[in-house]
C-alpha cells in the first residue's frame, strides 16, 4: 500500500508542476524558486520528485519550449525569431538546435510540413 501512495504522489507532483509550466510566460526566466511558489510546493521536494520520475524542471521547460513552438509554426505565419523569443530562446538558432536535436528537422521544414498536411486536410 505504501508504494502505490508514493507513485501517486510523486504524479501529483509532476502533474502540478508540468501544469504550472504549462502556463508560465516562457519569455521571461523561470526558476525553480518561482515554480515551487507556484506550485505552492517546495523547490526540494519539486527536484527530488521530477528527478524520481527522470526528469527535471529544466527537461520540462524544454518540452513546453518546443510544444508551444510547434503550436505557433502550425498555426500562425509569425516570423521563426518571433516563435524563438515567444518560446524563451535567445534567438533563432538556439531554436533551430532544439528542433534539429528532437525531431531531426529546422522550424521551417516542419511549418512546411505541418501547413501542407493541415491544407491536404481541408482540400479533403
Amino acid at each position: 500500500m505504501f508504494g502505490l501512495h508514493s507513485v501517486s504522489q510523486r504524479s501529483k507532483v509532476l502533474n502540478r508542476v508540468q501544469s504550472t509550466v504549462a502556463q508560465i510566460d516562457l519569455e521571461e526566466p523561470t526558476t525553480l524558486q518561482g515554480v515551487a511558489e507556484a506550485t505552492r510546493l517546495g523547490a526540494v521536494t519539486i527536484r527530488n520528485e521530477l528527478a524520481n520520475e527522470g526528469t527535471s524542471l529544466k527537461q520540462l521547460l524544454a518540452r513546453e519550449r518546443l510544444r508551444r513552438a510547434c503550436l505557433y509554426l502550425r498555426n500562425t505565419d509569425d516570423k521563426i525569431d518571433d516563435i524563438a523569443h515567444r518560446v524563451g530562446y535567445s534567438d533563432r538558432s538556439s531554436l533551430r538546435s532544439r528542433f534539429h536535436q528532437t525531431l531531426r528537422m529546422t522550424p521551417r521544414q516542419y511549418q512546411d510540413i505541418a501547413k501542407a498536411l493541415a491544407s491536404n486536410m481541408n482540400a479533403t
